[in-house]
């Protein structure tokens, strides 16, 4: 239900503060030096500032970008700040404690459409995961309300403050002529956060429905999961999967190679970088799952599923190849699934030897073993929403080039002192 003005502005007043204590944190020892750098690095990959975009404050808000960053983002090393923060901190009341919680998993970038007042705020529509918000700002924003007008966008990110969603940090307004570009700055945001449409049930439904259909045309065209293809043929194999059918997107393909078909077939031909030739002679096994979506294996792959056909004894070389495949997880566990299932007999011999379990058979153990391997699987279809779309997409790259006008508000909240930015 949604929250009224009286009984959003107190949390929202308290949200805003701890925002604000989670950007000291940032900046503060032992973090400030990491924080700088990465100023620093912000500086260097965005260059000087583009006449028109923020010249009011726009150093403050590279710091902004840079601080949040180091708050939210998973660094390549350690834990993020913010859990830092909400696991070592002592003095946080039992609200702070409510509130981080909620962002550690909640907190999304999005571009949302303006809907109508509400109140202190707005009520919007997410582009990404076509869900209705009420969103306010961040009252150490210097936003008006008057910006917030029912038809234009706004885009920035949004914390879950109760049931109504905080707009934090920078926050950019755009006019509502600009829904193109809006959409295409959604799909940019989705294309590095792709679970987030999945908030939505409907979408879920209906990505899972997809890769079922999808899943369909594959075996029919591959006549099986795993069955050996050669580079030049895969790609037109591919070429007609995606081409049967209107329900995914025929440019970007659901493959882990992020590159149209034509890259695509190219690169499958050439030579490993050190010149020596692909495994196979270029044979490629693709496989295809109604949850996980489509893989394109290699050589692993075809040495375990040869080992599945055999009725040879499966002796002390066997059992090293399938053990290093296991610890190196060159296979996907779904890859792997498929190929007991279809040969549950020889696989509870392969991974009785492999495993040291003696009695172990695949259809008594083999899900318990896989269960513990894997976890309790993905919880979103492998498929990537792209905004604007009647159905997902088999994607998760989309246009080729985003042109996002000037926005006709920026703003942001007062920063920390940063020495040295």
């Amino acid at each position: 239900m949604e929250s009224t003005t009286e009984e959003t502005r107190p949390e929202l007043r308290h949200a805003s503060e701890l925002y604000a204590r989670l950007l000291e944190y940032a900046t503060s020892p032992p973090f400030a030096e990491r924080t700088a750098a990465n100023v620093r690095r912000l500086a260097q990959m965005h260059g000087p500032r583009e006449p028109g975009t923020c010249t009011h404050h726009h150093g403050d808000r590279r710091v902004l970008q840079a601080v949040a960053q180091i708050v939210f983002d998973v660094p390549p090393y350690g834990m993020r700040l913010i859990d830092r923060y909400a696991d070592w901190s002592a003095d946080l009341t039992d609200q702070d404690r409510r509130l981080l919680e909620a962002w550690r998993t909640g907190g999304a970038h999005c571009v949302f459409e303006i809907l109508r007042r509400t109140g202190a705020g707005v009520r919007a529509r997410c582009l990404g995961d076509d869900l209705e918000y009420t969103l306010y700002a961040d009252p150490r924003t210097p936003l008006g309300r008057a910006d917030l007008r029912t038809g234009r966008y706004v885009a920035g990110h949004v914390l879950p403050v109760g049931d109504a969603w905080m707009l934090a940090g920078d926050i950019d307004v755009y006019a509502a002529r600009e829904r193109q570009a809006m959409l295409g700055l959604m799909a940019e945001l989705v294309r590095g956060a792709p679970a987030l449409p999945f908030r939505n049930p409907a979408i879920v439904e209906q990505a899972r429905a997809t890769l079922q259909v999808q899943h369909r045309k594959f075996l029919r065209l591959f006549g099986r999961n795993g069955a050996p293809v050669s580079g030049a043929r895969l790609v037109d194999l591919l070429d007609e999967l995606w081409e049967s059918s209107e329900l995914w997107d025929a440019w970007w393909p659901g493959l882990s190679l992020e590159r149209d078909l034509c890259d695509l077939r190219e690169a499958l031909d050439q030579p490993w970088p050190d010149g020596e030739p692909r495994p196979d002679g270029g044979t490629w096994y693709p496989v295809h799952d109604p949850v996980h979506g489509l893989r394109l294996l290699a050589a692993p792959y075809g040495m375990l599923g040869k080992l599945h056909r055999s009725t040879a004894p499966v002796d002390a070389s066997a059992v090293r190849e399938v053990s290093a495949l296991l610890d190196a997880g060159q296979v996907p566990d779904f890859a792997l699934r498929d190929l007991a299932e279809r040969h549950p007999v020889r696989a509870g011999e392969i991974y009785r030897a492999a495993l040291g379990r003696p009695g172990f058979t695949w259809v008594g153990e083999g899900a318990a073993w896989l269960k513990d391997r894997a976890g309790d699987g993905p919880v979103h279809p492998a498929l990537v929403w792209l905004p604007g779309r009647t159905a997902p997409a088999g994607s998760g790259k989309p246009d080729r080039s985003i042109l996002v006008p000037h926005p006709l508000v920026v703003t942001f909240p007062p920063l920390p002192a940063m020495p040295g930015t």
